[in-house]
């Protein structure tokens, strides 16, 4: 499999809609719809771990509502070929700004964030 073609079935397997997450014989015939379920499930976990770890401060003050809220930004917007892991972090705290869900203690780390990324390139 070619780069491009794997990572537009990354982008996809890891925005599966929730009718083939609740119900994975939907897709029978098609794929082995229970290996996309689990390979979803890794890969949106292995991106959240890497926001957690690149900017600790965010799931530090999110507390447990960390996993949930990534996982639904995360389902929203897929991940882009050669998207960092900072980067991520940065559209994420964005997208809790948007929601309205962003903590006041991570509104100055939102900015900062924006400013480290800027000054790398």
């Amino acid at each position: 499999m070619g780069r491009a073609s794997g990572q537009s079935l990354v982008a996809h397997v890891t925005t599966l809609p929730p009718e083939i997450s609740r119900a994975p014989d939907a897709l029978s015939g098609r794929y082995d719809a229970r290996g996309a379920v689990a390979t979803s499930a890794i890969l949106l976990g292995k991106r959240r771990n890497a926001v957690r770890r690149a900017v600790p401060p965010i799931p530090r003050f999110l507390g447990a509502e960390f996993g949930a809220l990534f996982d639904r930004f995360a389902r929203a917007h897929p991940l882009r070929a050669n998207r960092t892991a900072l980067v991520d972090a940065i559209a994420f705290l964005g997208w809790l700004r948007r929601s309205g869900a962003l903590p006041r203690e991570l509104r100055f780390l939102s900015v900062k964030l924006r400013w480290r990324r800027m000054t790398r390139r």
